[in-house]
């Protein structure tokens, strides 16, 4: 469902790695904020448009962040008790049946944004201000 990516973010990579900066744990740091701003907003924003009927598909948002490609995957995983993959769920209810879908995500997306742009830029200024950047 939704993949964060920031444009900018690989030059920026590049430019602390020509200085001999290691770039592992700032981007992974950044990569989880900026992960959770976007779980905390797709939680609300499943409760927002009322699709809770369990809550199975709002408690199973996670973000998983990928190192190898420096990426954050934020979107309900797993099943819930009747063995219904969560991420199929949001899915129909997004696009619906027969296009009759409430495009639920582009909402909580479009509203993730500036949360995750904040997040990832505290750890960037927290960082600049320990080695004096």
């Amino acid at each position: 469902m939704a993949f964060v990516s920031c444009s900018g973010l690989n030059d920026f990579i590049h430019n602390l790695e020509a200085l001999g900066e290691s770039t592992e744990d700032i981007v992974h740091d950044m990569l989880e904020a900026g992960g959770e701003a976007a779980v905390s907003e797709w939680k609300e924003g499943i409760e927002r448009h009322g699709h809770v009927d369990t809550g199975a598909m709002r408690d199973a948002v996670k973000n998983t962040v990928s190192d190898k490609n420096s990426s954050a995957e934020i979107y309900p995983k797993g099943k819930d008790k009747k063995g219904v993959r969560n991420a199929e769920k949001a899915f129909i209810i997004h696009y619906g049946k027969n296009g009759d879908g409430d495009r639920f995500v582009d909402d909580i997306e479009e509203k993730a944004k500036p949360k995750i742009h904040e997040a990832m830029e505290e750890i960037m200024n927290e960082y600049q201000e320990r080695n004096g950047c």
